[in-house]
C-alpha cells in the first residue's frame, strides 16, 4: 500500500490537470449518468421495493416516510438523487484529472507493483479515482462482487472464504405505520486487511492530494456524487436480493445526506499506518 500511494501520489501531481469532462476516461461516470447509461438502464420508469421487516415500500415512496438509519435521520429522495447525478455528469465545467489505471480494484494490482486491465487507463478525474478505490475496498470488492459475479474471483479463492468477514449485519428493520416511521440499523464488517489498505490510501494519498488541489474544501461534497455512482452504477438495486438491497440503499442515503462523513463511512482508522 505503501509503494502504490507513492507511485499514485507522485504520478497524480505530476500529471494533474484541470480538464474538461470531454477528455475524461468516461466510461464509469459520465457515461454511465449520461443519456442511455446505466442510471437509464437500470432505473429510469422502473420501480422496486424495500423489505423492511414485513412491509414493503415501494423506492419511489420512501421520500415521504421517516427514515432512521442506525438511530440518525436521513431524507432520502430517490428521484431526486438520481436526477441530481445525472445533473452532476452533464456539467462541462472542468475537474482535476491525472493519467491513473482508472479500476484500481484488488484483482487489479499486483505485488510487485503493477497494474493490470488497462480498460479504462488514461486521464481520469481523480476524485473518481479516490472514489472507486475506497468503495471498491470497503464495499464491493469483499461483499458484493463475490456474491453476484464469483467469476471475477475465480484465481482468488480466498476471497470467498472471507465473505462473512466483509458482509454488512442488518440489526433492525422496523415500520412505524402510524408514525411513517422506517428504522433500520446495521453495522458494516471489514477485515483487518481491507480497513488497513483503505486507512493507507486515505492518509497518505486522499488528503494529502486533497490539501493540494482543493484546500480548505469540503472533501465530502467533492467525492459525494463519485461514491454514489459507484452504489448505483455497478449492480441494479433493484436485482438484489433484499436484504443486500436494503443495506445499499441506506449506505446511498448516508452518502447522499448533509452529515456524510467519508473517514467514518470508509471504516478509515485514525492512525495512518495500522498494525496488523
Amino acid at each position: 500500500m505503501e509503494a502504490l500511494t507513492d507511485a499514485y501520489h507522485t504520478v497524480i501531481l505530476r500529471t494533474g490537470d484541470l480538464t474538461s469532462p470531454a477528455q475524461l476516461v468516461r466510461k464509469l461516470y459520465w457515461d454511465r449518468a449520461g443519456e442511455g447509461g446505466r442510471l437509464d438502464s437500470y432505473y429510469k420508469g422502473r420501480e422496486f421495493t424495500l423489505a423492511i421487516g414485513k412491509t414493503e415500500i415501494s423506492i419511489t415512496e420512501i421520500g415521504s416516510w421517516n427514515l432512521r438509519i442506525n438511530g440518525a435521520h436521513v431524507e432520502f429522495d430517490w428521484y431526486g438523487a438520481l436526477d441530481s447525478l445525472k445533473r452532476h455528469f452533464q456539467t462541462d465545467e472542468p475537474v482535476w484529472a491525472a493519467v491513473t489505471q482508472g479500476d484500481p480494484t484488488d484483482v487489479n494490482l499486483a505485488v510487485p507493483l503493477g497494474w493490470f486491465d488497462y480498460d479504462t487507463a488514461g486521464m481520469n478525474c481523480i476524485l473518481g479515482e479516490f472514489a472507486n478505490f475506497l468503495t471498491y475496498a470497503t464495499i464491493l470488492g469483499g461483499w458484493l462482487v463475490p456474491i453476484y459475479n464469483p467469476s471475477a474471483f475465480v484465481d482468488h479463492p480466498a476471497t470467498f472464504r472471507y465473505l462473512p468477514n466483509n458482509t454488512p449485519h442488518v440489526r433492525q428493520e422496523r415500520v412505524d405505520a402510524a408514525t411513517r416511521t422506517a428504522h433500520i440499523a446495521y453495522s458494516p464488517r471489514l477485515c483487518a486487511p481491507r480497513r488497513a489498505a483503505v486507512t493507507v490510501y486515505w492518509h497518505q494519498l486522499v488528503l494529502p492530494v486533497a490539501k493540494k488541489l482543493w484546500p480548505g474544501a469540503d472533501l465530502a461534497a467533492l467525492l459525494r456524487p463519485y461514491v454514489a455512482m459507484r452504489l448505483l452504477g455497478v449492480y441494479n438495486l433493484g436485482d438484489l436480493v433484499p436484504a443486500d438491497r436494503l443495506v445499499l440503499i441506506s449506505r446511498l442515503a448516508e452518502v447522499l445526506s448533509d452529515s456524510f462523513d467519508p473517514a467514518a463511512f470508509f471504516d478509515v482508522l485514525e492512525s495512518p499506518c495500522p498494525a496488523l
